[in-house]
């Protein structure tokens, strides 16, 4: 009744009224905002959380690859090592060929021969020889001289030497020694101090004529110094000291004129000092001490105008 009479409703009601539709309408686009804001930021988020972790990963196994790597050069180097290791020194020798290396005759150790036919044994595995052509056991010096003039050890005959009876410690199986009876032009020092070596010193050192230094010193050597050492008229230095050598001086060692050091101490070594040592007129240092040495010393010691040092304790002079 009152509308019909023409009032008209109170302009706070009419206006709340009209402006409803539109404000229902910017909360709807204020909450999709907001939505959209949220995926953006997780998206945001999860990129920043994302790239650093696959970063890690991705070094990870960078590095992980690089390490399989440097272990297989690793395990690759180590195969070529035991290899070149592993090589006998025959194969050594023999790649040395076109310098003037020389194989070696098995006949020169006792074996069958391949050059003059002379049979048709072959070795076993353990190194024996068998077959019709085998021949006696020759003395360890014949063995030792014609390893010299032929060549060098293959592994079979390394095996032969053993079935000799020689122990794995003996001189004439080392392989410094056996390279310098390969190639005795090639030699000009041999140094074996310290090895524990047992056995005698080989007469066929006579053959080393380029030597210069030989170095037995602390070792377990016996048997006498041979007189074949004298032929080594290139030698500075002879230390044979801290060794079981017995027997006399051979005279020949005044046949080394160039000889400047001569140890001989802490030894067995028995007899009278032979005078021809006088004749050693660049020696400087003599050591003759801790020996089983007698007799009067010679006058021609006192030629020796250079000499620095000698030492002559513990004998029975």
């Amino acid at each position: 009744a009152d509308l019909e009479a023409g009032e008209s409703l109170p302009p706070s009601k009419a206006g709340k009224e009209g402006q409803s539709p539109h404000k229902e309408m910017g909360c709807c686009c204020d909450r999709r905002i907001k939505i959209v804001c949220a995926v953006i930021a997780a998206f945001i988020l999860i990129a920043i959380v994302a790239v650093p972790v696959g970063l890690l990963l991705s070094t990870q196994a960078t590095a992980k690859d690089s390490g399989g790597n440097q272990v297989q050069h690793a395990d690759a180097l180590a195969e070529v090592q035991e290899e070149q290791e592993g090589t006998s020194f025959k194969a050594k020798v023999d790649g040395q060929a076109g310098d003037g290396g020389r194989e070696v005759d098995a006949a020169a150790f006792g074996g069958p021969s391949a050059v003059d036919g002379a049979g048709t044994g072959e070795a076993d595995e353990d190194g024996s020889w068998f077959g019709p052509a085998a021949p006696a056991t020759p003395a360890p010096a014949a063995v030792d001289a014609k390893a010299a003039s032929s060549g060098t050890l293959n592994d079979d005959q390394d095996r032969w030497l053993a079935d000799m009876g020689l122990s794995e410690k003996d001189i004439r199986r080392n392989v410094e020694w056996r390279r310098c009876l390969a190639d005795p032009e090639g030699c000009s020092s041999l140094d074996l101090s310290g090895l524990d070596l047992v056995g005698e010193i080989p007469s066929s050192i006579g053959l080393l004529t380029e030597l210069t230094k030989v170095d037995l010193s602390g070792n377990l050597l016996t048997g006498e110094i041979p007189a074949e050492i004298g032929k080594l008229q290139n030698l500075e230095q002879l230390l044979l000291d801290n060794n079981l050598l017995e027997g006399t001086l051979p005279p020949e060692l005044g046949n080394l004129v160039n000889l400047f050091d001569l140890r001989l101490h802490n030894n067995r070594i028995s007899g009278k000092i032979p005078g021809t040592l006088g004749k050693l007129r660049n020696l400087e240092m003599l050591s003759l001490s801790r020996n089983k040495l007698e007799g009067r010393l010679p006058q021609s010691i006192g030629k020796l105008g250079g000499l620095v040092g000698i030492w002559l304790q513990q004998q029975s002079f």
